[in-house]
């Protein structure tokens, strides 16, 4: 299953929210968008598979934080059933930063 698909299953039955919302934000003259993974009243939310582009959704959702002004959260996908270096390092982040994470693993 593709991190798409388990982006839209997880924003629909568990967040309760809208997949792939599209945010403008402007820098100089430029308009630019962002796209957040699920968005609930409250939350912007961003899903990674354990991978090294699973860092990356911390920045994703930190800046679509301060787009939209609601609450970062990471959801973590695990696909092997252990903390690797990707989730430590994203975990520990969002411990420090005081924002949730969440992982999940899908079913095989």
């Amino acid at each position: 299953m593709s991190e798409l698909a388990l982006a839209l299953i997880y924003c629909s039955f568990f967040a309760h929210g809208e997949a792939e919302v599209r945010h403008p934000y402007n820098v100089g003259y430029d308009m630019h968008f962002i796209r957040v993974d699920c968005e609930t009243e409250g939350q912007v939310i961003e899903l990674g598979l354990d991978k090294r582009s699973s860092i990356d959704s911390v920045h994703q959702a930190i800046f679509a934080a301060s787009v939209t002004g609601k609450a970062p959260k990471v959801v973590m996908i695990d696909t092997d059933g252990k903390e690797d270096q990707f989730e430590l390092q994203v975990r520990r982040v969002a411990e420090a930063t005081g924002w949730p994470t969440r992982c999940m693993m899908p079913t095989r």
